[in-house]
């Protein structure tokens, strides 16, 4: 179904002239994130009921690098040029995890959607990257609420990406667990234009690390439990490629049915 379904919103973006190489996003920050266009019921689309809202404000937005094949790798989400703006919840749902991605320390928010997917039966996760602020790390967020601000965080360019999948979980993703973003978003709803391209000179060689390894993804809820400065003094101590959440567990001594327990405290999930 997924794969029918990207096709088709291919199509959508070539037959609405959405491939316009200079156009450029209407996402300021001064925008209203109210009044967007209601989807309109397409049976072989079942996300496009959902009428998810869209991560940034306004209808007209700019991906930088587009879901799908990539140089050197498969691109999970797709890049948005966003600098330093607000990002929204797309749809009411559970904050799964937020924290510090990466040797660099990307900010992440990870929201579980109310959604359950129509093929796997799981809920639906969005996953928000490259965040400067975490404005929501806990607790339930309603569909348009602020959650945070885009940024650079993670060592790159400022944009945000934004991917979707339908296993559940935010770690361990294959291919066959992602979604088309842009699915979501049918047309007129939402529309896209691709600066130079697929691909911009803006994300050019500054792409993620890898995205679906847990080790990466250092969770608040254990750099909150042992200090946020102890964390980044620890960090500081290792060796890039050693900064890893299994040696940060071991060095401050946090069991795995500890770290069950301060993300359930933390989470409520």
């Amino acid at each position: 179904m997924k794969k029918i379904l990207l096709l088709a919103s291919s199509a959508a973006l070539l037959f609405t002239g959405a491939l316009e190489t200079t156009a450029l996003a209407t996402n300021a920050s001064s925008e209203s994130h109210s009044g967007f266009v209601k989807p309109q019921f397409d049976p072989s689309n079942p996300y496009s009921n959902f009428w998810w809202g869209f991560p940034l404000a306004g209808s007209q937005h700019t991906i930088t690098s587009d879901y799908g094949n990539r140089p050197g790798e498969f691109h999970k989400g797709i890049d948005l040029r966003a600098k330093f703006i607000n990002v929204y919840a797309a749809q009411n749902g559970t904050i799964l995890g937020a924290g510090n991605w990466g040797s660099n320390g990307g900010l992440y928010i990870i929201l579980q959607t109310d959604n359950t997917d129509p093929d796997s039966g799981k809920k639906i996760i969005a996953r928000y990257l490259h965040l400067s602020e975490q404005n929501v790390k806990s607790g339930r967020v309603t569909k348009d609420q602020i959650i945070g601000v885009s940024g650079n965080s993670g060592g790159v360019d400022p944009h945000l990406h934004f991917d979707v999948n339908n296993a559940g979980k935010y770690t361990g993703l294959t291919q066959a667990d992602m979604i088309d973003p842009k699915i979501f978003y049918p047309y007129p709803r939402i529309t896209f234009t691709y600066l130079n391209g697929l691909f911009s000179a803006e994300n050019v060689g500054t792409y993620e690390v890898d995205e679906n390894d847990e080790e990466l993804f250092f969770d608040n809820a254990l750099i909150d439990f042992v200090g946020r400065d102890k964390f980044e003094n620890w960090k500081k101590t290792i060796e890039e490629d050693e900064v890893k959440v299994s040696n940060f567990k071991e060095y401050f001594e946090i069991s795995n049915e500890k770290e069950r327990e301060l993300k359930l405290n933390y989470y409520g999930i």
